[in-house]
This record gives structure tokens, C-alpha cells and sequence, in this order.
């Protein structure tokens, strides 16, 4: 028991950003699952030895069945995991989910266990691995994190994270061929069953995406209307939700100028929208103005750079004065979010990304 205590020590801690002190938890959880198969060994003798039925009764209350140490240790891994990816040991943090894929391959307690509830596990541990490598970062490490995402589809054909992971990857990147196979499988399941699994709207998300990529801005319209995620969502929840997604179309090396104009125009609605409500009371609205205006700025930035080169002086400053006045307005929000939610991590880092 003391395992499960030490565990859920160390997911406390890891939720509220000690990470150091979430791996010390973590380790200590670890060494006790390890000694926890000679200790039960030696339990049997004295066990035997002593004949009581107190002391057996003792020895099931204390020791944990096989099937659940495996399972415990699984939780354990990831978050041993976590904690040194947050703590910027990232070697450690892709050595230890490695750990937990081996694990499962060669554990006995695992190879028991139904192939359809292994298959998920597996696709687990390989999305938290493929998220990993994606924020570390680099095209040899994106190129990883889809390997292991399209390995893990053969564990399990149907698991929607993973499919969903495979989408947001081909969107990101701009793999159209991707994020289409990846969405068409998801369409596959059937609209009942993903609206089971995807509370959170975020195939429809997607398919909103995969619309905006290729320039059917109504068609991504109507799929971000019917998100489920979107519906839930307040008005000015929506219109940010919406500025993002156009946004993040907008930012692709591919994008058009429609898809730019689209994007601007977007966060414009939501920016007034959002004064207008006195949202900016709200350090979570702040913050995803911030973010909104922070990449705003970023490609504004890269378009003055593109056409200082190509036109001629006038025009070109215009714009760079243009995309100076865009950085002020990031960093003046982004300042706003940090003075309303100071611990939010996310609202300094977009303060840092809006200063450069």
C-alpha cells in the first residue's frame, strides 16, 4: 500500500509543478515495486512457518497482487517520466518511456492481459512518448514521434488518440496525405462511436482544419459549429477558439493571403468581443489573447521581412511599422495576463515569445 501512497504523492506533486520533489516520490514508489517480489517471497516462508491465518490475512492486505503492481508501476513510469522531461532531463524522460514500452513487450504480468486492453495501453504510452519527442522539437524528432504514433496502429487499429495525434501531426507539418488517411479512419468508426469517445470535440477540430488547408472556409465553418468542444464553449470562448484555429492555418509556410486575412480578421472579432465583455478581467481570456496576438504578430513579422526584400522602400516599411504595432499590442496583453494569473506558466511564456 505504501506503493500506491508514493505514487499518488508523486502525481500531487507533478500537478502542482514540483517536479523534483514529484521524481523523489516516484523513485522511492519504484525501489518499493522492485523489492516488492522478494519481499513477498520471504513473506511465504515466514508465512509457512509461523502457520497463522492472522498473519496470512496481514501479508494479502500488504503486499499487492502482480496484476496491479504492473499496473501501478505502469503510472509510476509516466509520470518518472514526466518529472524529468519537466525538469529538462530529457534524456532520462525518453529513456524511462522507452522503459515503460519495453515493459510492457517482456513483463509476464502484461503478456496475460487481453490484446484489445494491451493494444490500448500501448497506444497510451506511445502518444505520451510522440508528444514528448514533438516539443523537444527538430524534424528527425517529429519524424519519431510519427513513426511511433503509426506503429502503435497496428496494437490497436482503432484507437481514436491515436488517430487524432496523427491528424494534429499532419496539420502541424502540413502532411496533407497524413491528416487525411488519419481523419478518414476516424470517419470510419462512425459518427456515434467518435462522439463517445471524443468528448472534447476535437475530431471535428480537426476536420475544421483539414478544410481551412485547403481553402474551403465555409466547410470549416460548419465543422467548427459542430464541435461539440465549440458548443460548450461561451460565445467569446467560441470566437477564440475560432481566431486559433484560423491562425494557426494562417501561420503554415503554405498559407495564402486569404487564409492570412482570415486569420487577422478573426482575432480582431474576438479581441473586441472580449473588451466589450470585460473578459480581460479573466487571467484564462487574457491569456489566450495573448497567444492569439502573439502569433499575429509572428507572421506579420515574417511578411515584412518576405516583402522588404521584394518591394520597395514605402511599402515595406509600412508594414514593418505594421508588425511593430502588433508586437506592442501581444506584449501589452501578455503583461495583462501575467499581472491576473501570475502562476500560469503559459502566460510568461508568451510574454517571453511576444519580447523577442
Amino acid at each position: 500500500m505504501y506503493v500506491i501512497a508514493e505514487a499518488n504523492l508523486g502525481r500531487i506533486r507533478l500537478a502542482s509543478g514540483d517536479a523534483a520533489g514529484a521524481l523523489s516520490a516516484f523513485e522511492t514508489a519504484l525501489a518499493l515495486l522492485e523489492g516488492a517480489g522478494d519481499g513477498e517471497a520471504e513473506e511465504d516462508g515466514e508465512g509457512e512457518a509461523e502457520g497463522t491465518a492472522d498473519h496470512a490475512n496481514a501479508k494479502k492486505e500488504s503486499v499487492l497482487p502482480s496484476w496491479k503492481q504492473s499496473r501501478v508501476g505502469l503510472q509510476v513510469q509516466f509520470g518518472f517520466s514526466m518529472a524529468h522531461f519537466i525538469l529538462g532531463q530529457h534524456d532520462e524522460a525518453l529513456a524511462a518511456f522507452e522503459w515503460a514500452l519495453s515493459t510492457l513487450e517482456t513483463a509476464e504480468e502484461w503478456k496475460t492481459m487481453p490484446e484489445l486492453e494491451l493494444g490500448a495501453v500501448r497506444a497510451h504510452v506511445s502518444i505520451l512518448l510522440a508528444r514528448v519527442l514533438w516539443t523537444l522539437g527538430g524534424h528527425d524528432r517529429e519524424e519519431a514521434a510519427k513513426a511511433q504514433l503509426l506503429d502503435s496502429i497496428a496494437d490497436a487499429p482503432q484507437n481514436l488518440g491515436v488517430m487524432v495525434s496523427l491528424a494534429a501531426a499532419g496539420a502541424v507539418t502540413g502532411d496533407a496525405d497524413l491528416m487525411d488517411t488519419a481523419l478518414s479512419d476516424i470517419t470510419n468508426l462512425g459518427r456515434v462511436q467518435v462522439q463517445a469517445l471524443d468528448g472534447e470535440g476535437h475530431v471535428d477540430f480537426l476536420i475544421s482544419m483539414e478544410h481551412f488547408i485547403a481553402g474551403r472556409t465555409k466547410d470549416g465553418l460548419v465543422a467548427l459549429r459542430d464541435s461539440t468542444r465549440i458548443k460548450e464553449l461561451t460565445t467569446t470562448k467560441a470566437q477564440l477558439a475560432l481566431a486559433e484555429a484560423l491562425l494557426r492555418i494562417a501561420s503554415l509556410p503554405s498559407a495564402t493571403e486569404s487564409q492570412r486575412e482570415s486569420g487577422r480578421q478573426a482575432t480582431e472579432r474576438a479581441l473586441i468581443l472580449v473588451q466589450e465583455r470585460a473578459a480581460f478581467e479573466s487571467g484564462e481570456m487574457l491569456g489566450s489573447v495573448a497567444r492569439l496576438l502573439g502569433v499575429l504578430y509572428s507572421i506579420e513579422a515574417a511578411s515584412s521581412s518576405t516583402s522588404s526584400a521584394a518591394e520597395e522602400e514605402g511599402s515595406s516599411g509600412v508594414q514593418h511599422r505594421e508588425a511593430e504595432t502588433g508586437r506592442s499590442r501581444a506584449i501589452e496583453w501578455a503583461q495583462r495576463a501575467v499581472m491576473a494569473s501570475p502562476w500560469e506558466e503559459t502566460h510568461w511564456t508568451a510574454l517571453a515569445q511576444a519580447s523577442r
